[in-house]
């Protein structure tokens, strides 16, 4: 599980394998989208690997390797609670979820 106190910046680095002997995921030519909900149905943060939207795909698209980032206004606006997320792998008119974890929002503490 991955702790985000609200108002930080967060990342968080995916090394994606393949089911099928191991090995790296290759994302040349498919679209990563990873989800955050507070329950299966009501997704709060939604993300793409195209048009800059904070998850990217890093080094060569055949190594398996992204990375997402979210805003300390993000984090901000996030629930305090466990919420749930998921990484899905779209090739074509195929979806797959290859990752799936949760992240512990905490209240930051505020004042100097």
């Amino acid at each position: 599980m991955v702790t985000v106190f609200q108002g930080d910046t967060q990342e968080i680095n995916f090394t994606l394998k393949s089911p099928v002997g191991g090995g790296a995921y290759d994302l040349t030519s498919k679209v990563l989208q990873w989800r955050l909900a507070t329950n299966p149905t009501t997704f709060i943060v939604k993300r793409t690997d195209t048009g800059g939207s904070g998850l990217t795909v890093t080094g060569s698209a055949s190594a398996g390797l992204a990375n997402l980032k979210l805003t300390p206004a993000e984090t901000t606006a996030l629930p305090v609670g466990v919420l749930r997320w998921e990484l899905e792998l779209i090739d074509g008119s195929d979806k797959f979820t290859i990752a799936t974890g949760k992240i512990e929002i905490i209240r930051g503490l505020t004042g100097g």
